[in-house]
């Protein structure tokens, strides 16, 4: 039985009443909550923390972070349908209802309770919208409120998966470290670092080296004494009542609607050059301060879901993986809207044979749009012939086994699809960058994109230069054709800075394809509009 914080007798004179509460503010005596969180001797999630906190449990239960869902005013194709990682299908384990939570045998022959929701604020119980004393007692407040604890599964009455507190900690000693705030480790080494499998495979620019980076690898988050800022996680993403601020192309809700961008720290116009401060108004700062994603541990590029691999560093089956370092971020224009494909729905196959899964909205014709960095994942997904339906995969018979067939099967079976035939695709989903920002001595240069072109292409990008201008070649409808090229600057510098002339004279611009140069060698994708 857990103790609880004592409260003043009734009988206390109106001094006593004062005092009492001066010590618990200041942290002083037996009301204080140190004291009172010192005094626990057992957690079991919100349950324990209850009497105390309701209101936060109320609060944590319909956070994006408990619900894996919230609004979507950024996804106008989900037409104000609430959307998340819950009932939505993925590139990774695909569907995250079925593949909660559940028990296997690994490779090694070990028992062990595992799925998507290892990472999920919860005792083990899924998410649901009704707040019940059921659901309000299921939210794992230490999951970000203790960076000493630690959780294993456990089976429960009736074989249903669970979490309990790791039984080798001391209770006290974990509930005495409670933190009002999330530390960065908590927010990495409890499910951040480790999403899609292992450290830095999903997002690409999140890996453990972060805890205590160099400033080479992220200037933010690398400490004071390192020569950083020495951010913590909450810096940017603000909270308010346990909604956090933040969303990028791969995020289908938001669930706080405060922007976090570069501005509401830096100066603006950030740049003492004017020259690089005009570039802000098209060009997202992600372009040129992360120059490259993974630059510390590789992340997952392409999964194949038609041969699966022992993989000894899980135990378990895999889809086959492609990993990579120091890769090139692709680029595309982004409006802070984004389309995703809807679970259940026909796929709409593009050129070259692939679909997309997730892609930022806006063009060069968009005002409110930039060029922005992202990684590009890909994966070969089964999906149903007739319906075209991405099918779910079944991750505990993938994983136990590396049956990809009766994983599929089974796994359309558990949404209640009879699947008779199946073929591949992939699937290609564009991830934004924000971390592993470099210093401005490793940002990229003007020759970077402007003269190499192994990075941005620009004709791509809408920035197609017109072949001719009143019936004539385009130089010679104003002057005589030059005798030799001459290079980007000198035509930028005599035509825009000299003359005053308008992009539009030289450049045809026009909706631009989702056509990008990236990845590990620099293949074009193209992408239909």
């Amino acid at each position: 039985m857990a103790l609880r914080t004592p409260h003043p007798p009734k009988s206390l004179s109106g001094w006593a009443i004062l005092l009492s509460a001066w010590m618990m503010v200041t942290g002083y005596g037996l009301f204080s909550p140190a004291r009172a969180h010192e005094a626990l001797t057992s957690y079991e999630g919100s349950k324990t923390c209850n009497e105390c906190h309701a209101d936060k449990a109320l609060e944590v239960h319909g956070s994006l972070h408990y619900q894996w869902q919230g609004p979507t005013p950024g996804v106008p194709n989900l037409g104000g349908q609430p959307g998340g990682k819950w009932s939505s299908i993925n590139d990774f384990c695909t569907y995250p209802n079925t593949n909660f939570l559940f028990q296997m045998t690994n490779l090694a022959g070990a028992s062990v309770v595992t799925g998507c929701g290892s990472c999920h604020a919860g005792m083990g119980r899924p998410p649901s919208p009704t707040a019940d004393q059921e659901q309000l007692e299921n939210i794992d407040c230490l999951m970000c409120h203790s960076d000493l604890y630690k959780r294993v599964g456990k089976l429960e009455a009736g074989d249903r998966p669970a979490f309990a507190i790791d039984p080798t900690l001391d209770v006290a000693t974990v509930t005495a470290a409670i933190q009002k705030t999330p530390s960065r480790a908590t927010c990495l080494t409890r499910c951040h670092v480790s999403a899609g499998g292992g450290p830095g495979f999903k997002q690409g620019d999140i890996n453990p080296l972060q805890l205590d980076p160099p400033r080479t690898l992220d200037v933010h988050m690398a400490s004071t004494a390192n020569g950083g800022a020495g951010l913590n996680c909450l810096d940017c993403h603000t909270a308010q009542n346990h909604r956090i601020a933040g969303r990028g192309n791969d995020l289908r809700a938001t669930d706080l609607n405060v922007k976090v961008d570069c501005l509401n720290c830096h100066n603006n116009p950030p740049h003492g050059n004017q020259d690089i401060n005009r570039h802000l108004s098209r060009v997202n700062c992600t372009v040129c301060h992360i120059p490259a994603l993974a630059r510390n541990a590789k992340t997952d590029i392409f999964r194949d879901f038609t041969h699966t691999e022992a993989d000894a560093a899980s135990n378990r089956y895999e889809p086959v993986r492609t990993f990579a370092t120091n890769v090139m971020p692709v680029y595309a224009w982004f409006n802070s809207l984004s389309y995703f494909y809807e679970f259940g729905t026909p796929i709409t196959m593009q050129s070259l044979g692939r679909y997309l899964l997730a892609y930022p909205l806006g063009d060069i014709n968009d005002a409110g749009a930039k060029i922005n960095a992202f990684k590009l994942h890909q994966a070969k997904v089964g999906y149903e012939l007739g319906t075209r339906r991405q099918i779910p995969v079944n991750s505990k018979v993938l994983w136990e086994t590396g049956d990809i067939d009766q994983a599929l099967r089974q796994g359309a079976a558990a949404v209640g699809w009879n699947i008779t035939a199946y073929s591949f695709a992939t699937a290609q989903r564009y991830f934004s960058l924000y971390h592993e920002v470099a210093p401005k001595e490793n940002a990229l240069q003007c020759a970077d994109c402007h003269v190499n072109t192994g990075r941005l292409n620009f004709k791509e990008l809408g920035y197609g230069v017109k072949t001719e201008l009143n019936g004539s070649l385009l130089c010679a409808s104003c002057h005589e054709a030059p005798t030799q090229s001459p290079d980007f600057y000198q035509i930028h510098s005599r035509h825009v800075d000299g003359e005053s002339i308008s992009c539009t004279t030289c450049h045809d611009f026009k909706t631009a394809p989702l056509l990008v140069r990236g990845g590990i060698d620099g293949v074009y994708l193209l992408l239909d509009n």
